[in-house]
């Protein structure tokens, strides 16, 4: 839980509730959501390296605040901002927000983006398959 740690996120509940978008290889990123409150866990998530993108939503799931992070670069502008618009609606992201509606403190997945076609996380006409 060192991640964790970094990012400022202890034990505890909050009221609000963070998903952070960080950046795991060609195709694929993970959603790690946390209960939190104050600033300190936006603060470390957009320093990390391998965010990309957060987004802090009040315990109902409406959307509070967003940012990007150092890895955003990773992706085209128009991905990062379709990423964002598009995250609160996707399977991925309401599974994560229920984990903590449900009373976790944290929850979080891999996901593959390349199945939703306008998101090629890392993909060139280097890579094999491209």
């Amino acid at each position: 839980m060192g991640l964790f740690r970094f990012l400022g996120l202890g034990g505890g509940g909050g009221d609000r509730h963070l998903v952070v978008v960080t950046f795991e290889g060609p195709g694929r990123l993970r959603l790690n959501a946390n209960r939190t409150s104050g600033k300190r866990a936006k603060q470390g998530a957009a320093a990390h390296e391998q965010t990309i993108g957060w987004i802090e939503f009040d315990p109902k799931g409406g959307r509070l605040d967003q940012g990007l992070g150092p890895a955003a670069g990773k992706l085209g502008s128009a991905e990062v901002i379709a990423l964002l618009r598009d995250l609160p609606n996707d399977p991925a992201c309401q599974s994560v927000l229920r984990g903590l509606a449900s009373g976790r403190d944290h929850s979080s997945k891999v996901v593959s983006f390349e199945k939703w076609g306008h998101f090629g996380v890392g993909q060139g006409p280097s890579e094999p398959g491209a």
